[in-house]
């Protein structure tokens, strides 16, 4: 299986840089999230989770470092969390480190909520902007 990279700013307005790594089984999703399709932006990112389940069947471990998330962003990632959270109930071992900046406290805010809803351990680590 390949791993997947996606440079920010590459699919219109806004948007994070994507490492997904088959091998290590290490995904990271970073900067800012505010673009024209989330959901044609994130569909691949979607579909590689989606044959990594399939194919290799190892612990994930994802890392979201997002200083802004738009609405329909916040909803692929939710749709993304829904994914993760299906693995681990069939099995699958995850670990979701979820980084935010003290000074954007709002975005870590509602995903906590969510997440609480999911019944998914996440690790919420604050940084500080420089």
């Amino acid at each position: 299986m390949k791993n997947l990279y996606i440079d920010y700013n590459t699919g219109g307005f806004l948007t994070p840089s994507i490492s997904l790594n088959a091998s290590k089984g290490e995904c990271d999703i970073r900067g800012e999230s505010s673009t024209y399709n989330a959901k044609e932006f994130y569909r691949p990112v979607l579909n590689w989770v989606r044959a990594y389940i399939q194919e290799i069947n190892q612990p994930l471990h994802f890392r979201f470092c997002l200083t802004y998330l738009d609405t329909p962003s916040t909803e692929i990632i939710i749709t993304l969390l829904n994914l993760l959270k299906t693995y681990e109930n069939n099995g699958g071992q995850i670990k979701i480190t979820w980084y935010y900046a003290r000074e954007f406290v709002g975005i870590a805010e509602p995903m906590e909520d969510f997440i609480g809803s999911l019944n998914l351990t996440i690790q919420f680590v604050p940084f500080v902007l420089i």
